[in-house]
């Protein structure tokens, strides 16, 4: 809110004393052109950044030299810039800006506050649920955007998210007159192979509990230990939760013995769904990549089914694998 005013009294008084001034130069005989130029008016302007219980305030008035504050809580101030003003309890306050030039015209605006400013939370997160705690005390409505291009007007929502990711969150709480947004980045839980890095319970990678692979510091792992797998007893097996119907992308290292011929192979599948029945979203030879004992990234991508499950399965066929540092991650 802003209005201006003047004080004519003083105004005339210029214009007065300046039409006697040109009366005179006339009387002289001169051709006299009288200008009058009035200054500009001051244009009071301030913008806030609160923090809880703490408003920053910035001053950005132009063509004043007075001025005077009144923060709605019995506080005042007369500097330019004020700075930060802390409020002692919650409520909505107008804080008012009067400003003022040398000719006394007059400027103000006026900004409401919601005290005190203070961000929602999240309570609870389980897989692609999220509870959000709204903290604006003196709020009576509020707008969320979930950032998947789903809304809610509740207090507290609870959201499912269709697809695992990061999302950013708003939430627009409106006191009165008065709106703050405030916005978060949330996070859903998400797919993840448990013993990423092999050095850990290494029946984690098998169907029944059982050890099926052997740990291999050569060539040197990309990180933790090599799953090495190199006779038909061995394997590495694994069913990952997943969101339903949402890209992946499964990487590893893989590290592969090279025999000098071609025609090898190092089968790895990754099924949809629990088990090995289901359809195979992925079909590859690791052994087509023949890679002399180093390291190499190897990824692939694939698209999850309803089950909400995929299950990784890669088994020996006539060539020694090594396999470090895997994930899964989908793709946005």
């Amino acid at each position: 809110m802003k209005k201006n005013t003047r004080k004519w009294l003083q105004r005339s008084t210029l214009l007065l004393m300046a039409g006697a001034m040109a009366g005179l130069f006339s009387a002289c005989g001169d051709d006299v052109t009288y200008l009058y130029k009035e200054n500009n008016s001051p244009d009071a302007q301030f913008s806030v950044e609160a923090s809880v219980y703490d408003v920053e305030i910035a001053n950005a008035t132009t063509s004043a030299t007075k001025f005077s504050w009144d923060f709605g809580d019995g506080a005042t101030s007369t500097e330019e810039a004020p700075g930060t003003h802390t409020y002692a309890s919650d409520g909505v306050y107008t804080i008012t800006l009067t400003a003022e030039d040398n000719n006394g015209l007059v400027s103000e605006q006026a900004v409401e506050v919601s005290i005190p400013y203070l961000s929602f939370n999240v309570t609870d997160v389980t897989w692609g649920t999220v509870t959000f705690n709204n903290n604006d005390v003196n709020a009576s409505s509020w707008l969320w955007d979930f950032g998947d291009g789903n809304t809610s007007t509740e207090e507290n929502p609870v959201h499912e998210y269709a697809f695992e990711g990061k999302y950013t969150v708003s939430c627009v709480a409106t006191a009165g007159s008065t709106t703050n947004t405030y916005i978060e980045e949330v996070e859903t839980e998400g797919a993840a192979f448990q013993n990423p890095l092999f050095d850990g319970d290494r029946g984690l990678w098998s169907i029944d509990g059982s050890s099926t692979y052997s740990g291999s510091g050569s060539p040197t792992p990309i990180s933790g230990t090599g799953a090495k797998y190199g006779k038909d007893t061995q394997y590495l097996y694994q069913t990952v939760k997943v969101f339903p119907n949402q890209m992946y992308r499964v990487s590893f290292y893989a590290a592969i013995d090279d025999k000098g011929i071609e025609g090898y192979s190092a089968p790895l599948a990754i099924y949809a769904g629990e088990g090995t029945t289901g359809a195979k979203l992925i079909d590859a030879n690791l052994a087509e990549e023949v890679n002399s004992n180093t390291y190499t990234a190897r990824s692939f991508d694939f698209t999850s089914d309803d089950s909400g499950f995929i299950t990784f399965h890669a088994t020996y066929g006539d060539v020694t694998v090594r396999i470090c540092t895997i994930d899964i991650s989908p793709i946005q």
